[in-house]
């Protein structure tokens, strides 16, 4: 019994430590949140994040994938590059360090479908929310946790999942078909 009890003792050791942030040396990740906007066939995205950092110019990758960065916050000094489809964040300093950035997604058509996929950082917690310009958009992530579906204070469709371990993040959408009820004449 004591066996069993320090294996599974050590699997969740395990576990938590595997989603722990810690993606480099000195640089910790938390309350990592992705807000996407859904507007017909495109998708935006504002990925928010608090990264506590060690040393100076330590680089983050923010994002992976075929993205376009409109707009960023970033703690003074850091720098934003691209190498190839990679955005890198580079903190000039140390301590806790708070960051947005918003970009556009390239969106694939799959039959009724799009898709968008990319990478973000690992962090404790990664909290994803989709924002629909229309009530009758069916949105899946797979490999996410906990999905809900609800009306925002706006009265816009929000659907909102958790993230797992994964290190890529995929978001599809389409209208839902409605079945026409009638008689044939």
């Amino acid at each position: 019994m004591r066996t069993i009890a320090r294996i599974l003792l050590s699997s969740l050791l395990l576990i938590t430590q595997g989603s722990c942030a810690t993606l480099q040396p000195g640089l910790t990740v938390s309350d990592l949140a992705v807000t996407g906007t859904i507007d017909g066939e495109n998708v935006t995205f504002n990925l928010s994040f608090t990264a506590d950092v060690a040393q100076r110019d330590t680089p983050l990758v923010l994002v992976e994938g075929d993205v376009a960065c409109l707009t960023d916050q970033l703690p003074p000094g850091a720098r934003l590059s691209r190498s190839g489809k990679q955005l890198i964040l580079t903190f000039h300093g140390r301590g806790r360090q708070n960051v947005s950035l918003n970009f556009a997604s390239l969106p694939m058509r799959d039959g009724d479908w799009r898709r968008t996929r990319f990478s973000i950082p690992s962090a404790t917690t990664r909290r994803l929310t989709m924002l629909c310009d229309r009530d009758d958009l069916e949105v899946n992530f797979p490999g996410a946790l906990k999905v809900e579906r609800q009306k925002n204070k706006e009265g816009k469709t929000e659907v909102t999942a958790y993230l797992g371990v994964a290190s890529h993040f995929e978001v599809g959408w389409k209208p839902q078909v409605q079945q026409l009820s009638g008689e044939l004449v």
